[in-house]
């Protein structure tokens, strides 16, 4: 079992933090990050995998892409390369480090709830290795899709199981109630 604050936390951070890992490597394209309901991304060729965990739970990540036309285009144009010069290697790399940038930026995220927290390294899985999630004793996934203009290069998902019931207490940072008080000015003398 799992309270509703901290599903919400992990849900909100998955998303969001998608879109902001996807902009940031983007040079100003425009990503367009949709909820689903249903995993998209299993039908791909490979996956990024993390996992972020505690002494209660585990949340495995994964970051699917194709090797289309599409997504290589867009790794060489972030890479500064050159399409006939991209290599499985620096394709692998640069989702690679996009899915440590996104999960890691999850991973602080529910540091607010949960101090105790560990991340893998990101491993490439080959689709053959999806079907292992079902595995695990799945208590919460969320599904996302990005979309560069019109076109779905690459998709996520996560699945939370739990050694028992998750009764986090998520705390929202406090805002001072003058935020300009706190903001730095320029004196002149």
């Amino acid at each position: 079992m799992i309270n509703h604050e901290f599903e919400r936390l992990l849900k909100d951070s998955f998303i969001n933090n998608f879109e902001q890992c996807l902009s940031a490597s983007a040079d100003g394209r425009q990503w367009q990050i949709k909820s689903d309901y249903e995993n998209q991304g299993q039908d791909c060729e490979e996956a990024v995998v993390l996992t972020v965990s505690s002494h209660l739970f585990r949340v495995v990540y994964f970051l699917y892409f194709n090797k289309s036309l599409a997504c290589k285009n867009h790794i060489a144009d972030a890479l500064t390369l050159n399409l006939q010069s991209l290599s499985e290697v620096d394709l692998h790399d640069y989702l690679c480090e996009v899915g440590n940038s996104y999960f890691g930026g999850v991973k602080r995220d529910l540091g607010n709830a949960v101090l105790s927290l560990g991340m893998s390294t990101p491993n490439i899985l080959n689709r053959s290795s999806f079907k292992y999630i079902d595995e695990l004793a799945i208590i919460s996934s969320g599904f996302a899709t990005a979309l560069l203009g019109d076109e779905a290069l690459l998709y996520a998902s996560y699945h939370l199981s739990a050694a028992s019931e998750l009764n986090f207490k998520v705390h929202q940072p406090a805002e001072p109630a003058d935020a300009a008080a706190d903001c730095g000015s320029l004196e002149f003398f």
